[in-house]
């Protein structure tokens, strides 16, 4: 289920075309915005350290180790486990899920200032649980 307020686009990058499979505008609080897009990538996706410290560094942030991804990593239930990691810093703010999938690797990314990802937190759990994948 699309959360209210969330405006679905058509206009996905043209870089991001072949791969991108939704975008959506994200109204936050005073005016600000975010986007959620949800990609699907062949394969594994990556190893999730390195897509971790793929992401600090968009952000701004220094890597972390081996040790503590598993506290920067929530999951969530959707038939099939999700995984979730939120990366704040000084470049960027950055919500990041997602599942390794008989299809490939479905990322979901919710971009935008710091305000929109804590307004949107729930609302991007619940979209994240109400996913029906292929197959289910």
């Amino acid at each position: 289920m699309i959360p209210d307020g969330w405006v679905e686009g058509t206009d996905a990058p043209k870089r991001h075309a072949p791969k991108r499979h939704a975008t959506f505008a994200v109204p936050g609080p005073n005016g600000t915005k975010g986007e959620m897009s949800v990609v699907l990538l062949a394969g594994n996706g990556g190893e999730s350290l390195a897509n971790v410290n793929c992401w600090h560094q968009q952000a701004g942030l220094p890597p972390i180790v081996a040790q503590d991804l598993a506290g920067r990593v929530q999951s969530v239930w959707s038939g099939t486990t999700i995984s979730i990691v939120q990366v704040g810093g000084p470049r960027c703010s950055t919500m990041i899920a997602w599942t390794r999938r008989e299809e490939g690797t479905w990322f979901f990314t919710l971009t935008g200032p710091a305000a929109v990802l804590d307004a949107e937190r729930a609302n991007f759990a619940d979209f994240l649980q109400g996913i029906k994948f292929p197959g289910q």
